[in-house]
């Protein structure tokens, strides 16, 4: 892919980019929101793929390893991501909790500290908020 032939294309690029990786984080908030764990995922991981090319191999190693240790989880327990929590007490009887629920606490805490790393990378590498040199800016100065 060759340069960029002026500001504009550049710009236009950051818009459309910018608005690609807004909209991937919408959506994971969302699911995150709606405890929709699969679909939380999903997103953040399609995230991680549109702004990993800041990141430093070691960044992105420990990203890919606890995104394994979350995708074993999923593997290993298909029924994680139906229903939803039951009431631990009930009538002041308390109740066994089913391990999938256990589990998917557990999975719930895990994609969180995911979704953390990568937008606190994305935001210290100025994905997030742009500098006032970025191209997006320009919009600013016509």
């Amino acid at each position: 892919m060759g340069k960029f032939e002026s500001d504009e294309s550049a710009f236009n690029f950051a818009v459309a980019y910018l608005k690609r990786v807004n909209d991937l984080m919408y959506v994971s908030a969302e699911a995150k929101a709606q405890r929709e764990l699969r679909r939380w995922f999903d997103t953040i991981r399609a995230t991680f793929g549109e702004v990993r090319i800041k990141f430093n191999t070691k960044e992105i190693r420990e990203l890919m390893e606890l995104e394994k240790i979350i995708t074993k989880i999923f593997m290993e327990n298909p029924e994680i991501d139906l229903g939803d929590y039951k009431e631990v007490f009930i009538r002041g009887r308390l109740v066994h909790i089913p391990n999938h629920l256990i589990k998917r606490e557990e999975l719930f805490n895990l994609i969180d500290d995911y979704d953390y790393k990568i937008r606190k990378l994305a935001d210290n590498y100025g994905m997030l908020l742009p500098g006032k040199s970025d191209p997006r800016f320009a919009i600013l100065k016509r």
